[in-house]
């Protein structure tokens, strides 16, 4: 006959080969977890329709519904006395209430009984838990926002620096400060390296007198980590904001980083709309105002035919960009061809259009660009051929404004600059 605790290590062994082979619990699938999503969106929705406060506030329901728990009470003629003629703690009461029943659970592990809805108490005030709108002295309106209007906009990319040092980006911004730019864009995970946070890097630029525009990457983070740093960048008066995809994990130098992969371009730019135009968060929970958010896009015009690049203009156009910042665009010919067509088609009359240049310096500034993906130099090396086709960008009929992503070389911005505007 086997002995016990030979069976019970047969048994074991059984059981964690049958996990191991996917009996006991098989792999979860894609297509469970989007339909498990589905469902708990469907009964928000319900819930939103049927009780509107119950998304306002998560309380609301258990503060309706949950039951009160009967707890032994002292008696009202007063207190009980001991024999020693100090006051007794009534059974079940909470040791640091001073006599009142706890708020939970009974007291013990004693069953109680049910009574009756629980009694709701005076109303939390919760303005200052919540995220509302700016502050009143704060206008509200950027001059990015402004600029694009006007069809005049001039802004340039700043990259933050790789540890927790800003002082080296902060004397760029200041430079970059007292010439006639716009905004300063500040990148996000620039060839997938661990970059000083671009929300941080915002709230030091606001000391140097010049605006911020906070790129948003959604290859690195899921929809929560991404509507954290939107609720920081707003409490911090940035208002304008560029959602890109961001750089492939595997072009980085950390070999264990994993990508996120929870939302793309376009639900990304409909989350940001969702949180401007109805003050709430993807899992339907309201906050107090809505944030005052203009989102665009960014569009490689190299990848595929024109028609192509409309209908992926079009698609984030719909999703709710204010506007597209068209990379790609290396040299006069080629440029004026695809916003010549983007004009005939109609796409500046739904959404603003940016015209973005990486400006080269010489040959060998041209090779260090060819190793960041997804970057094209401008075709002619030197400020004056950078000058000169960001002069014809900018004034094109189809355009609102130009970028310049002076990549590895910060000193460019302020002669293209005042180049570009003395037109």
């Amino acid at each position: 006959m086997t002995d016990p605790a030979q069976q019970l290590l047969l048994l074991v062994a059984e059981q964690l080969e049958r996990r191991r082979v996917g009996e006991l619990h098989p792999p979860v699938r894609v297509d469970d977890v989007h339909r498990v999503r589905d469902a708990r969106q469907e009964r928000l929705e319900d819930v939103a329709r049927r009780e509107p406060q119950a998304l306002a506030d998560p309380l609301h329901r258990a503060r309706r519904h949950a039951p009160i728990v009967a707890h032994r009470a002292r008696p009202r003629a007063g207190p009980a006395v001991e024999s020693s003629g100090r006051r007794a703690r009534p059974r079940g009461a909470d040791v640091g209430s001073a006599g009142a029943p706890p708020s939970g659970h009974a007291a013990h592990g004693r069953r109680e009984t049910t009574v009756g809805p629980r009694h709701r108490g005076p109303r939390q005030d919760r303005a200052s838990l919540a995220v509302g709108p700016a502050r009143p002295q704060d206008p509200g309106v950027s001059r990015f926002a402004d600029a694009l209007a006007a069809r005049t906009l001039l802004s340039a990319e700043l990259t933050p620096p790789l540890g927790a040092d800003p002082t080296a980006a902060l004397d760029v911004a200041r430079t970059w400060a007292g010439c006639d730019l716009d905004a300063a864009q500040v990148n996000d995970h620039l060839c997938a390296r661990v970059r000083m946070s671009g929300v941080a890097l915002a709230a030091l630029l606001r000391g140097t007198r010049l605006e911020t525009v906070l790129h948003v990457g959604v290859r690195h983070r899921n929809r929560i980590a991404v509507q954290a740093d939107l609720l920081g960048a707003h409490a911090i008066g940035v208002r304008d904001l560029v959602v890109v995809p961001g750089h492939d994990v595997r072009l980085g130098p950390d070999p264990h980083a994993r990508e996120a992969r929870d939302l793309k371009t376009s639900a990304a730019i409909a989350l940001v709309r969702r949180l401007a135009d109805e003050g709430r968060l993807s899992s339907g929970y309201r906050l107090a105002g809505p944030l005052r958010f203009r989102v665009g896009a960014v569009e490689a015009v190299g990848r595929g035919s024109t028609d192509e690049l409309r209908r992926r203009i079009d698609a984030k156009a719909q999703a709710g960009a204010h506007f597209l910042q068209l990379q790609g665009l290396t040299d006069a010919d080629r440029a004026t061809a695809v916003l010549d067509a983007l004009w005939a088609d109609g796409v500046p009359e739904r959404v603003a259009l940016v015209a973005s240049i990486v400006p080269v310096r010489d040959a060998a500034h041209r090779a260090q660009l060819a190793r960041i993906p997804g970057v094209a130099g401008v075709d002619a090396e030197g400020s004056t051929a950078a000058a000169e086709l960001g002069r014809l960008l900018l004034t094109h009929r189809a355009t609102s404004g130009l970028h310049l992503r002076p990549l590895l070389w910060e000193d460019a911005v302020p002669p293209l600059v005042a180049a570009v505007r003395a037109r």
